[in-house]
């Protein structure tokens, strides 16, 4: 970048003061976003933490849930809470039974006959008998006010059809999760609260998650949002990290998670973990929520992790992947250097990589992370909807050095 702004330089003298008065500020420009934007590292990234596509499991039944009565019995709990009055209370293991026939989640089944009729309380002639449509589902059967609305032989007729139906409609045209199955459920095209459609079956999903406790399996998609924030909030030990906290204030304090996907960056040219210290340090002082860019640890050329953030506090590491489709967070680790540059001094060192696999061993045993949910900067964007991805962070052979070693 050197020589360039010196023959600019020299063509602005040539044609005299006008074309200087243009090109400083020109240049200025150019030397402010080689600082604060530098796409193959740290200041590649964006602020804020906007939520990831649903992943296609969300659909699916759970892997290892319990039988359908167990199941049932909370459901019935659920309904009972939200809707006291509902003639569904004692039907909640037809919605087990419904999921696990069709393979579908059954909280999507729960959660449809709640956004339409508030379990069987609202909605008028179509859910009442001798209709029994809780799902408000359109088709023949001479039901509701402007009959058009399908007639059940009972309510636990609509709720065992119903998986079979979300399977027909939806997941048979490649609509695999909650936002695509609501995209077409409440078109926008129709000028429908989709995003608040989406929104909603998603937290009630997870309201259901966390009443059932292990009851609802093991399935990723499932068990990720149940799991309890550390008591400590995730601290690492003193024996491995060297605490350097940030100066979180309130109104950045505010969003904790369960860590389920660990990314690995590199910093970029020329930065070091105290720098990128002081950076990260004016981001959280300056009580803008929506401009929280920082991480929960830098390593440097030296091994040591400094730790900036609790584990479990949800950080702006990478953008559209900071917390996942399940519910979970992400773990963003930044290592000083660029390990693509044809700089050799901003390669990784030995004493970086060690430490990498040290910290990242310690976050998978903590959490129960897999192998497979360690991932790069580039693979985080992937998995957020950009195919590209980010460039090369955090580098294809500083990623299989630590990974070989996991």
């Amino acid at each position: 970048m050197d020589e360039k702004p010196n023959n600019l330089m020299k063509n602005a003298l040539k044609y005299g003061g006008i074309v200087v008065a243009i090109l400083v500020p020109v240049m200025l420009l150019v030397l402010f976003l080689a600082v604060f934007y530098n796409p193959s590292g740290l200041w590649g990234r964006p602020s804020g933490s906007a939520l990831a596509a649903d992943v296609s499991c969300e659909l699916k039944f759970p892997i290892g849930a319990a039988s359908d009565d167990i199941i049932g019995a909370v459901y019935d709990r659920y309904i009972k809470e939200f809707s006291p009055k509902s003639p569904l209370i004692g039907m909640g293991k037809y919605f087990a039974q419904s999921g696990r026939k069709s393979g579908i989640n059954p909280n999507v089944i729960m959660a449809n006959a709640r956004k339409e009729s508030n379990f069987a309380v609202a909605g008028g002639a179509k859910v009442e008998p001798p209709c029994y449509n809780p799902f408000g589902r359109k088709g023949s059967g001479d039901c509701g006010d402007s009959k058009e609305f399908m007639k059940f032989s009972s309510y636990e007729d609509a709720i065992l059809q119903h998986g079979d139906y979300i399977v027909r409609v939806y997941v048979k045209e490649g609509k695999n999760n909650i936002a695509e199955m609501m995209e077409k459920y409440c078109p926008r095209s129709d000028n429908c609260a989709t995003d608040q459609y989406i929104k909603e079956m998603r937290e009630w999903n997870a309201d259901l998650i966390n009443m059932a406790g292990g009851a609802l399996g093991t399935g990723i998609c499932l068990a990720n949002i149940a799991k309890p924030i550390p008591p400590d909030k995730g601290i690492c030990p003193n024996s491995l990290c060297t605490q350097k906290p940030l100066p979180i204030t309130a109104e950045m304090n505010q969003e904790y998670g369960y860590p389920v996907v660990i990314i690995l960056h590199y910093l970029g040219t020329g930065l070091t973990a105290q720098g990128a210290y002081d950076y990260f340090k004016t981001t959280v002082t300056n009580k803008n929520p929506s401009d929280n860019k920082f991480v929960q640890f830098v390593v440097g050329k030296d091994g040591t992790i400094y730790q900036l953030a609790a584990e479990s506090k949800m950080v702006a590491g990478a953008l559209n992947y900071n917390k996942t489709p399940d519910g979970g967070i992400t773990i963003s680790i930044e290592n000083e250097g660029h390990f693509e540059s044809s700089n050799s001094q901003e390669h990784e060192t030995a004493a970086e990589v060690a430490s990498n696999v040290k910290l990242v061993k310690y976050l998978m045993q903590k959490y129960n992370i897999n192998k497979d949910q360690v991932i790069s900067h580039k693979e985080a964007d992937q998995r957020a909807g950009n195919a590209e991805g980010r460039r090369s962070d955090p580098g294809e052979r500083f990623m299989q050095k630590v990974l070989n070693q996991l």
